[in-house]
């Protein structure tokens, strides 16, 4: 009984040191989490082995000596050559298993770029373009090719762009086919294609709009060289000597791989005082060409034509509106036969707008028409191609305005806001409507001043709308709102243009308003 009070004693006595003890040490100080982690996963296992040749396997495991996980591996992922269906990705603990939905082609390297997509679970330090590659043939190609790609129009570097390789010839295999060996640029533009067999190849680099690797879009950026590129390795520098401070023993890895980095150097094993100088022999390094390829980036300008947008302004007008300019375009109209429906055409000047003015009442009192417009347009593989678009023009006449409105039929002359005219340049008047006829008996042009003024001899010419073809023919028309005014203009001479009210009549019988203006041609030397 004795003993086991005592022993019961010193088990009391040595809790409550131990609990002093524990508290002295913890107003010490407080604990820490250690040093930040900066490694980024490191791949200790992979099977089938890195770089394995004979490659029949459907499915891949690594494992790396952390838990992971996979960033942008959708957008960051670069198979070389591209594979029609994406490998799938499963991550089980500390392991990232691919699995191929893809048959793989025979005797063909291909290389899987995962860019900085792998990162560590705790502070996502990424494995910088770590890539699994093996072969389906019994050797692994390993020609590479580098440079950079820059934007066109101001040398900046070009980021996220694929750069592409194809064994053809041909202009238009990035609209048709798919690469055969591909890579990605990075925030300063460079890029490697890497894993490549010797041979002659077309290069070609997209800014892809939809992620096809196709360059099917207008808008898609693309950059490529008039020449091939035939991937080389250049004759090996000298061997040399260098000089370092050896230690007992030094070991280096040759040919190590490192997440994908390469470092070749040779294995060295030297005995001697720390500190002593000893002579190693260092291996030259493989240079891959061309090493210094620069692609300019830039937006092409494609066929593309369409009607962007159709209107009917007034009752005897109607608008077709083209994305670009045109030459040539069909017109016909429902239920009118062509000589029943007289038209006037105007092109204006960017010559991808063309009005309508139809000149018979009737016709323009109706509600409704509709329009058969033909055009050329463009495939996607260029090709031209007849298209036609439907449009029916309804007229909604404006609600009534507060105030009167502004007189429809108006013009205005070339020299009536500068005054003077150069030597040469014609005397334009320009219509708000179309006109109809011109009476010169309204229309007067002086030289002189009083009591000298002297009558000008004078010609209007219509102008002409040329290089349009309507519905199969060539047409010249005159243009049904401008006219220029000839006349012997002397330089460094006045004149007076006068036109009275009514001198012009419109389409619609609407008259003009009067015109005064007086101007001078300048002289030679003036202009």
């Amino acid at each position: 009984m004795k003993s086991r009070i005592k022993h019961r004693g010193l088990t009391l006595c040595l809790v409550p040191c131990a609990l002093c003890l524990f508290l002295s040490c913890a107003q010490q100080g407080s604990l820490t989490g250690g040093a930040k982690d900066e490694k980024p996963p490191v791949l200790v296992k992979s099977e089938p082995g890195n770089y394995s040749t004979r490659f029949t396997a459907t499915k891949v495991t690594l494992t790396f000596d952390e838990y992971f996980e996979l960033r942008g591996i959708s957008q960051k992922l670069v198979v070389s050559p591209p594979m029609d269906k994406k490998p799938e990705f499963k991550i089980r603990g500390k392991e990232l298993e691919i699995v191929f939905k893809d048959s793989l082609q025979p005797n063909r390297t291909y290389a899987l770029n995962f860019g900085d997509a792998l990162v560590d679970l705790n502070e996502a330090n990424p494995l910088k373009n770590f890539q699994y590659v093996f072969s389906t043939g019994t050797e692994i190609d390993s020609l590479e090719a580098s440079g950079k790609v820059v934007l066109a129009f101001d040398g900046k570097p070009a980021e996220d762009v694929l750069v592409m390789l194809y064994t053809g010839t041909s202009d238009s295999m990035p609209i048709k086919e798919i690469p055969i060996y591909i890579s990605r640029t990075d925030k300063e533009g460079k890029f490697t294609l890497r894993n490549m067999a010797a041979g002659s190849y077309k290069i070609f680099a997209l800014k892809d709009a939809n992620s096809n690797m196709l360059f099917d879009q207008p808008t898609e950026a693309v950059a490529f060289m008039d020449s091939l590129i035939v991937p080389t390795v250049a004759a090996p520098e000298p061997l040399t000597i260098d000089s370092v401070a050896v230690k007992d023993s030094v070991h280096v890895a040759d040919s190590l791989i490192v997440a994908d980095t390469v470092a070749r150097v040779d294995t060295v094993k030297r005995s001697g005082k720390m500190g002593a100088a000893d002579s190693i022999a260092s291996k030259p390094k493989t240079r891959y060409l061309p090493d210094n390829l620069e692609l300019r980036l830039f937006t092409e300008a494609r066929p593309n034509q369409y009607l962007s947008g159709t209107d009917r302004i007034r009752p005897e007008q109607i608008r077709f509106r083209m994305n670009e300019k045109v030459d040539s375009i069909g017109i016909e109209f429902l239920d009118l036969p062509e000589d029943s429906m007289p038209v006037k055409l105007d092109w204006y000047d960017a010559v991808d707008t063309l009005d309508i003015w139809i000149t018979n009442p009737a016709v323009a009192a109706r509600d409704s028409i509709v329009a058969f417009l033909t055009y050329r347009a463009y495939d996607s593989l260029e090709q031209p191609f007849a298209k036609t678009d439907t449009v029916k023009f309804r007229y909604r006449p404006p609600a009534k305005a507060a105030t009167a409105p502004k007189k429809d039929f108006a013009f205005s002359a070339t020299p009536e806001r500068t005054k003077t005219l150069d030597p040469g340049q014609k005397l334009t008047l320009t219509f708000t409507l179309p006109w109809s006829a011109a009476d010169t008996s309204k229309i007067h042009l002086t030289t002189g001043k009083e009591p000298s003024v002297k009558a000008v001899e004078y010609n209007l010419v219509p102008d002409t709308l040329k290089g349009l073809v309507l519905n199969g023919a060539a047409v010249v028309q005159v243009h049904p709102r401008i006219l220029t005014l000839q006349a012997p203009f002397v330089p460094d001479s006045s004149y007076r243009l006068v036109m009275k009210a009514g001198a012009f009549t419109g389409i619609s019988g609407q008259t003009s308003d009067s015109l005064d203006i007086s101007f001078k041609i300048k002289k030679p030397e003036d202009f």
